[in-house]
């Protein structure tokens, strides 16, 4: 069957232990017949390669992860934990919503507690595969649209003045195009939190969604700088962007206010859940 969707984001990591092998290898074909490009062991790593650098370079560019859980692999000692620990780590990079991870039980087995967030699904029951397809098809769908979005910023900033026609068209690409008003590039302020809360009581932070370089705005004048401290921002604008190796992902503020603090520096990474700035 062939998948409606781009061939993009299609890499599925199944990480499982080797005694699961037959399952795995059923997700793999079933999902190779969809249009995905599924990963397993057994099937991508060829003679003579080796094999712990093949899984790790895999599991990094995966789209998506599979996690086949079992008596057996839950309370295995092993590179299927090491597999499972790194999942989670490259999870941080994700926002909260998206589908990334998903667990798999081959099994009555207990799901893990950090995979507790997470919805699972059952193989034993029929509809299990087509489920795990309709997750994948439904982020997939996630990162088409926003790739979309994205090509439309780029085409923006990529054209100067002069290359449009009329002055119409020059004010609807920049509508089009999430711009902040180019301001003189400022310092930012070595983080003290005691010192915040006396002056600004009632200020709440913003904090990155995910793993990744800040980017705190397009500007197609000038370099990118971080906005004053006293800009009046509004709920639902977009503060800053945070860009990684699954693209560029917008950060809204939840609620409008004067920005008291910014506590990242321009192109430096990030970590999900860090503090980007405080609104009061």
């Amino acid at each position: 069957m062939e998948n409606k969707l781009n061939k993009m984001h299609d890499i599925v990591f199944i990480s499982h232990a080797k005694e699961d092998s037959e399952s795995a290898e059923k997700l793999f074909d079933f999902l190779k017949s969809h249009g995905l490009d599924p990963w397993l062991d057994k099937r991508n790593i060829h003679i003579g390669q080796n094999w712990e650098i093949e899984i790790s370079s895999a599991l990094k560019k995966a789209d998506f992860i599979v996690l086949l859980l079992s008596k057996t692999s839950v309370s295995k000692r092993g590179y299927f934990q090491k597999e499972f620990k790194r999942a989670l780590d490259y999870c941080e990079e994700k926002l909260e919503s998206d589908i990334y991870l998903i667990p798999c039980k081959i099994d009555d087995c207990e799901v893990p507690e950090k995979l507790n967030k997470f919805q699972w699904v059952e193989l034993s029951k029929p509809d299990s595969f087509e489920r795990i397809l309709s997750a994948l098809n439904l982020q997939r769908k996630k990162y088409e649209d926003h790739s979309k979005s994205i090509n439309n910023i780029n085409y923006n900033i990529d054209k100067t003045d002069a290359d449009f026609e009329t002055i119409n068209e020059l004010e609807q690409a920049k509508a089009r195009t999430p711009i902040i008003v180019k301001r003189p590039v400022v310092e930012i302020p070595m983080f003290n939190f005691e010192e915040l809360m006396k002056e600004y009581p009632s200020a709440k932070p913003v904090h990155a969604p995910c793993k990744g370089q800040i980017i705190w705005q397009y500007d197609l004048i000038d370099e990118s700088t971080a906005p004053f401290e006293g800009s009046i921002i509004k709920r639902g604008d977009i503060l800053c962007y945070i860009q990684n190796y699954y693209g560029i992902v917008p950060v809204e503020v939840g609620y409008g206010g004067t920005i008291v603090g910014t506590y990242a520096e321009q192109g430096k990474e990030v970590l999900k859940g860090q503090i980007l700035a405080f609104i009061n």
